[in-house]
């Protein structure tokens, strides 16, 4: 009995040791798991790191910033070409821009070396991508001509660009003539317009190092003077939308000339006629307003409105209100709206694409409201502009080409410098 009592507890002693030692294994088991869990992971993260480190070599070869390859690499997984593709459709922006190392100003060979290399990366990466040309790629006479069609609806900056040409072709080695001093109100206008500052760059102007305010010609090419003057000369005889643009601007400094100096004993005299044949403005509140505008014009001296107005009854006539405003205003209102080939035109503002009216001659014309008959002698009500119209008042249309003089001047001019331009001669500066 002792035997077997002795036996059973060496087994159950066995038995606790085993179950001891399964416990210790299974608590070393789950202390191990987690670590290789964890000894995986960051194997596998550096693996990663080193694919992407790996890929953002060719990112950083194209220029782009490392931060911003690697980004692009975590973000598609180590896609290169979808990293290169998000790059480059981002690469206005300042995170993904490529590197470029900072250029003196007024360099243009060291940005166009780097646009260059720019734009030959890109076609080797992207092939089917073409990048076009910029304005200082293209030949001068295409220049010259892109930013004279820029200019055609400024007419007061053609006109001077081309004096400026013009002198300097006359006096080729006078160095006077070659500088620009931008520090000139008038001057800071012109640049500003759309294309001049081009323009000038096209004929060899920069601006210099000690004075960013002085544009310099840089040397004197007689062609490219020809081709500058040929392009001006050419906009101020063919384009119509110059010519409208020199039309109005002419227009709106004649309003002005009227309005202010119109005041000489003899047009006083005049506007008392015109004032007298003015119904009474007393129209014990039955009166409507009719508002007069000229075209192009934002402020009507003398009180800086962008318009005239009076009260009128739907009786009164279209003269009626013609002769309130030649009489307040200044008499050439009247006259250049009532002669036989009137300089300035009366239209509807309320109408869209509206047609001169006729205020001097009889008969059918399909040119003008109203079956071309004369309206100065209808009422308001009956022309529509009663209990309330609004009338502008515009230049009329010339015809285009200029005058046969300014024509024979510029084939003359043409002539003369096609001579000078067959033997092209540079002074360096």
């Amino acid at each position: 009995s002792n035997s077997n009592s002795n036996s059973n507890s060496n087994s159950n002693n066995d038995n606790n040791n085993k179950r001891q030692q399964r416990k210790q294994g299974n608590g070393r088991n789950k202390q191990q798991q987690p670590q290789q869990a964890n000894s995986k992971k960051k194997d596998d993260m550096s693996q990663n790191q080193n694919q992407n480190h790996q890929g953002t070599r060719p990112l950083v070869n194209m220029g782009f910033s490392e931060a911003a390859a690697r980004q692009a690499m975590q973000r598609f997984h180590g896609n290169v070409q979808r990293a290169a593709d998000h790059l480059l459709s981002t690469v206005s922006s300042s995170a993904g821009a490529p590197r470029h190392r900072p250029t003196p100003q007024g360099n243009p060979t060291t940005q166009q070396q780097q646009l260059s290399a720019s734009i030959s990366t890109i076609r080797k990466t992207h092939p089917s991508v073409h990048v076009p040309p910029t304005l200082q790629q293209k030949s001068k006479q295409e220049q010259i001509f892109r930013c004279t069609n820029r200019l055609e609806k400024y007419p007061h900056a053609i006109d001077t660009l081309n004096k400026t040409i013009q002198r300097v072709r006359q006096n080729p080695k006078d160095r006077k003539y070659w500088t620009i001093d931008c520090s000139i109100p008038a001057v800071q206008k012109l640049i500003a317009t759309p294309g001049a500052f081009d323009f000038l760059q096209a004929m060899n102007y920069q601006r210099t190092h000690n004075n960013r305010n002085i544009l310099k010609l840089q040397y004197y090419d007689a062609a490219t003077m020809y081709m500058g003057t040929l392009a001006l000369g050419q906009c101020q005889l063919e384009s119509s939308v110059y010519h409208q643009a020199k039309q109005l601007q002419n227009f709106v400094q004649e309003v002005h000339s009227i309005l202010d100096n119109d005041d000489n004993q003899t047009t006083d005299k005049i506007q008392q006629e015109h004032l007298k044949q003015v119904p009474s403005s007393n129209h014990n509140g039955g009166g409507s307003p009719i508002f007069i505008y000229f075209e192009g014009m934002e402020q009507l001296p003398p009180n800086g409105k962008k318009y005239f107005t009076r009260n009128f009854d739907g009786d009164d006539t279209l003269e009626d209100v013609l002769h309130w405003l030649a009489g307040n205003y200044g008499t050439k209102c009247w006259d250049h709206l009532i002669d036989q080939n009137p300089k300035w035109q009366l239209m509807d503002k309320n109408q869209i694409n509206p047609k001169p009216m006729n205020l001097s001659s009889t008969g059918n014309d399909d040119a003008y409201a109203f079956d071309g008959q004369n309206v100065l002698h209808k009422t308001l009500q009956y022309l529509g502009f009663w209990p309330s119209g609004k009338l502008v008042i515009r230049p009329s249309p010339l015809s285009s080409g200029g005058t046969a003089s300014q024509r024979q001047q510029q084939a003359a001019d043409n002539q003369d410098v096609t001579v000078a331009s067959s033997n092209t001669v540079s002074v360096v500066a």
